[in-house]
């Protein structure tokens, strides 16, 4: 294993020579989760906003490492850009996932008209959200547009057992 005497190019060649797998395996040993930089956008500028999200505790304090996911709701909508293509982001219902940072912030490029689906890990609550024109927070209660149970929860039915049947 590397000694204290290494200099960062000798632990910078160690590395790259090391899998992917067992650098996040040993990462995570160590209580820190390793993900992959996203891919850039494929799609242009004049269609994609960013939905940004910050979690705070009780207390203010940032919560990180909290997995944010968008999913699209599958639907034949269509979007031209300025370039004259035309994109179809909800064709698939596949989920885009990031954590929140140390900051509790995480964010998404997401394609302007689109219909997602927004949960955290922290519940199973769920927003579904028409994506707006303009960059937006995916926390703010007006952009949801159906039964919101992340604002407006709804208590869990208490069932009654009958003894007299």
């Amino acid at each position: 294993m590397l000694g204290r005497d290494l200099m960062v190019q000798d632990i910078i060649d160690y590395l790259s020579n090391t899998s992917d797998a067992m650098i996040m395996s040993a990462l995570l040993e160590r209580g820190l989760i390793v993900t992959r930089v996203p891919d850039e956008p494929s799609s242009p500028d004049d269609i994609r906003v960013v939905g940004m999200i910050k979690l705070v505790s009780i207390n203010g304090e940032p919560i990180s490492r909290v997995k944010v996911s968008v999913t699209p709701i599958q639907s034949n909508y269509s979007i031209t850009s300025s370039t004259g293509e035309t994109f179809y982001p909800c064709l698939s219902d596949i989920p885009v996932h990031q954590y929140t940072d140390a900051n509790g912030e995480a964010s998404f490029n997401l394609v302007k008209g689109a219909s997602i689906n927004l949960s955290t890990s922290l519940n199973a609550s769920t927003r579904e959200i028409t994506v707006p024109n303009t960059d937006f927070n995916l926390l703010d209660p007006s952009i949801s547009n159906a039964v919101d149970y992340m604002s407006d929860p709804v208590a869990p039915r208490v069932s009654v057992l009958r003894s007299d049947i």
